[in-house]
């Protein structure tokens, strides 16, 4: 019994130290141009032929709550000039001919021309331009991950965003700290300002998984072409209102 006793009181000291240890590790300020290069490395990842993620958005009322009021569950899928997304409750689907985005909440699909670029073409000098807002830009070091902190005026929208990488340089999360916002309890009809946050959650980082692309890229799942080419809703989607960009092109 004793040896049990000493056991567990090992391990609890043990986890003890480590908490301490990770909450003790302080931020360092680093230069602009070194945080533009890091968002350079994380943007090349996804520069990659085929790959999928799993992307989660989680909503809370403020800085310290822990359960959040709002739950998002969605992916990204690209092969080659194939792409899908589904986010907050869009799909945005383009092949080699069209790009169809799919709002779910309004009912409403766009169809337009399928965009030439799909990867970002952002330089580390481009971000440069967006770091000068900051007032100060900060790097922690922990055990398992590295997380960065841009820190903005009080005046934004925005006060900070962190960017956690995990090990092997990839997005763990993007964490926004809005400054503040107004909301309104229709029961009492009084305002009241909150500082809420949104994580944005990245995993199951997989390159060159099997699609099926008549299921991920085929805009035929949701649209049929009739005769001269009208367009027309599958059975599913019959009472979205669709919206065809090409037109406005020709």
């Amino acid at each position: 019994m004793k040896k049990i006793i000493a056991i567990l009181f090992c391990f609890l000291f043990y986890s003890f130290l480590q908490v301490r240890s990770a909450t003790d590790v302080k931020w360092v300020n680093i230069s602009k141009d070194e945080m533009a290069q890091i968002l350079v490395r994380i943007s090349n990842w996804y520069k990659n032929d085929a790959y999928s993620i799993s992307i989660a958005h989680n909503s809370y009322n403020d800085f310290s709550s822990l359960s959040p009021f709002e739950k998002s569950f969605g992916y990204v899928k690209k092969n080659k000039t194939n792409f899908h997304s589904f986010l907050l409750g869009v799909h945005s689907i383009q092949n080699e001919n069209v790009k169809l985005v799919i709002d779910s909440a309004s009912k409403q699909m766009t169809l337009a021309f399928a965009d030439k670029q799909l990867e970002s073409v952002f330089t580390a000098e481009d971000y440069i331009l967006t770091l000068n807002y900051c007032t100060s830009i900060l790097q922690r070091n922990l055990e398992s991950e590295k997380i960065y902190r841009l820190e903005f005026d009080e005046k934004n929208m925005v006060g900070a965003y962190e960017f956690k990488l995990n090990k092997q340089g990839l997005l763990k999360s993007i964490v926004i700290y809005y400054n503040h916002e107004i909301l309104k309890d229709e029961s009492t009809r009084k305002e009241m300002e909150v500082r809420p946050r949104l994580e944005i959650i990245f995993s199951n980082y997989k390159l060159n998984p099997p699609f099926d692309y008549k299921e991920d890229f085929d805009e035929k799942k949701y649209i049929s072409y009739g005769s001269k080419n009208k367009l027309m809703l599958n059975q599913a989607y019959k009472y979205y209102k669709l919206s065809d960009q090409r037109l406005l092109i020709k």
